[in-house]
């Protein structure tokens, strides 16, 4: 299936591929990586990550660059 990511109707989609891509990274995943792996703009993965720790569905390094799968991912 071939879904448009930067499609208005599709912002839970957008929201369920970046914790996709986090959560399927063997490390922590910056900004620009998840960037470059979905096609979105930074603004929109930043809105979209911040919402996603605020969840719990992701966590930030201690130095905030990075994100990975959050508490409620690996409980």
């Amino acid at each position: 299936m071939d879904i448009d990511l930067k499609s208005e109707s599709s912002a839970t989609l957008r929201d369920i591929h970046v914790l996709e891509i986090v959560a399927g990274a063997e490390n922590p995943i910056g900004l620009v990586g998840i960037m470059e792996a979905t096609g979105l703009a930074k603004p929109t993965v930043h809105r979209i990550a911040t919402l996603l720790v605020d969840a719990g569905m992701l966590s930030r390094e201690a130095e905030g660059r990075r994100f990975a799968p959050g508490p409620r991912l690996t409980q």
